[in-house]
């Protein structure tokens, strides 16, 4: 019986090793010896079998039915149309036929998503604080050029991630060796499924190209403009920014003349010619030069605008004491000045930056409380005190204080409820004591120094 067993060992032991092939990057192995089948299974374009997808989708007729299908990932591949359950049938058509079967990492995670992202959408709201942390929907915004489609998808999975982490994007994209441009962009539009209770999307196609520039004034004009910014390189040192501006705006004197370099002014938004066209998203012409710092007061390297909400705003505002004369009544009064929009030519559509100011009346505490309710996060940063309106507040959750120098405190802001107090500024030992006993329960960061 051993001696059997043995050869019988033998005997199978060659045929299972055979049964198992090293290919390029994957495996093959046997698992049952069946018949093969005849003849391939009959195919259609992609475009035919996404087609029929919407006709079962939506139920209709497609005799005079308007597709308007623009883009498609496999525009020339031949498909076996297997309909809405593609991946079980075509599981069930190689089981039928003894069909033999190919599947990658990207296809399993793909239908495993597909499960995970069912179940974030029948429980959108009891999963929201595990993805998000705001109630309602926001609205992402992602551009692109002519008919690249493909170049929305990873921007908005990168806005995405913006709120809900990079790990738990990177972890439900495609990101495996066998993982193809189509997969990654499969992957994407899965992850925009299951998170759309969140998110609304919308995907702006820009028409690259300034046809005609009008420039207003006289030479004489554009040549004061190069002499001032000339003065302010020089009257306060700032030739690293202004020296880049003047070779600019030599250009519009240039063009002012009538000698015009359309390359340049090509340049201005998106570097391209008729055939190279710049970055979607990325605002890489020499317009960029005139942003030197970004909101935060950061040194941008001037050659390339990533986002620009995070530019600062392009109007000023300043307050200012009005005091009436006959009432006596005093009002705290801010005037803005700077961009708003743009206005409108009727005849050849033209937009000039519109110019203008206003001034308004102030309820700070209003506003205060608007802000609160908005945002539970508040930054007041470059003060010298925490400003009246706060002190009327029942509850700040999280309050960041940047000082322009000492650190100041009043007493009065210990009756605000706060939970988290995270300063900056000059302080010492028994002014940390004192904050500490103004606020027994909060969690409170001093010059990044956790102390409460």
């Amino acid at each position: 019986m051993i001696k059997k067993l043995l050869t019988l060992l033998l005997i199978s032991t060659p045929l299972l090793l055979r049964a198992q092939t090293e290919i390029k990057n994957g495996v093959t192995f046997r698992v049952e010896n069946l018949s093969k089948p005849t003849a391939l299974l009959p195919v259609e374009t992609f475009e035919d079998v996404c087609k029929l997808a919407i006709v079962n989708r939506y139920k209709i007729d497609t005799s005079d039915f308007p597709f308007q299908i623009k883009a498609v990932s496999k525009a020339n591949d031949k498909i076996v149309n297997f309909r809405e359950h593609a991946f079980l049938n075509t599981i069930y058509q190689a089981y039928a036929e003894h069909r033999p079967v190919v599947l990658s990492p990207d296809i399993m995670w793909l239908l495993i998503s597909q499960g995970f992202m069912q179940h974030l959408n029948l429980h959108s709201e009891d999963l929201r604080k595990n993805f998000v942390e705001f109630g309602r929907k926001k609205e992402l915004v992602a551009t692109f050029e002519k008919d690249n489609w493909d170049a929305i998808f990873p921007q908005f999975s990168k806005q995405i991630a913006k709120y809900t982490g990079t790990d738990l994007m990177n972890n439900l994209s495609c990101n495996f060796t066998t993982t193809t441009p189509t997969d990654v962009i499969a992957s994407q539009i899965n992850i925009m499924g299951g998170v759309s209770s969140y998110f609304d999307f919308v995907a702006i196609r820009i028409v690259c190209g300034i046809p005609e520039f009008t420039l207003l004034g006289t030479t004489n004009d554009w040549e004061l403009l190069v002499d001032k910014v000339h003065y302010l390189g020089q009257r306060f040192e700032m030739d690293w920014w202004t020296g880049k501006i003047e070779r600019i705006m030599k250009e519009f004197v240039r063009a002012s003349r009538g000698n015009v370099n359309k390359d340049f002014w090509r340049e201005m938004f998106k570097y391209h010619t008729s055939e190279v066209y710049g970055k979607p998203g990325v605002i890489d012409g020499w317009i960029a030069t005139f942003f030197p710092y970004d909101i935060d007061g950061n040194l941008l390297d001037m050659k390339e605008i990533n986002d620009i909400g995070k530019l600062p705003k392009q109007y000023v505002t300043v307050d200012f004491k009005l005091i009436d004369q006959a009432t006596k009544k005093k009002s705290d009064m801010e005037v803005w000045a700077g961009f708003f929009g743009a206005e409108q030519s009727d005849a050849n559509f033209a937009l000039k930056p519109a110019v203008g100011w206003f001034i308004r009346e102030k309820d700070s505490a209003k506003e205060l409380e608007i802000t609160l309710k908005r945002n539970k996060n508040v930054v007041l940063k470059n003060i010298k005190t925490i400003p009246e309106e706060f002190l009327a507040q029942k509850r700040i959750p999280f309050l960041q204080v940047i000082f322009d120098g000492k650190i100041n405190i009043p007493d009065q802001l210990a009756k605000v409820e706060i939970d988290r107090l995270n300063l900056h500024g000059d302080i010492d030992t028994r002014g940390v004591e004192r904050i500490q006993k103004l606020f027994p329960k909060a969690i409170i960061t001093i010059n990044s120094e956790k102390i409460q």
